[in-house]
């Protein structure tokens, strides 16, 4: 979760700016995909902690899933920066 942290922090930052003048399209959508990748992770790490072999590809799924929004987070971020 540590690369997480850095966008959650920037959002903190910066999105209270930006809906203070209104702009309230990127917060929401910033936060909308931040909000989905949590959940991902979260049902990732709960079909871990109780794997069962037929669940296997269900796990996999969602943390590719998961890395698949993430990477394209990163992406999108080091291309704003």
């Amino acid at each position: 979760m540590r690369c997480a942290r850095g966008s959650f922090s920037r959002g903190y930052l910066l999105f209270p700016y930006l809906e203070k003048y209104n702009i309230t399209g990127p917060p929401k959508v910033m936060w909308g995909v931040d909000d989905e990748i949590r959940g991902l992770i979260k049902e990732a790490k709960t079909l871990a902690l109780h794997y069962a072999p037929g669940k296997k590809e269900e796990l996999l799924g969602k943390v590719r899933e998961a890395l698949g929004k993430v990477s394209d987070m990163i992406f999108l971020l080091s291309a704003v920066e």
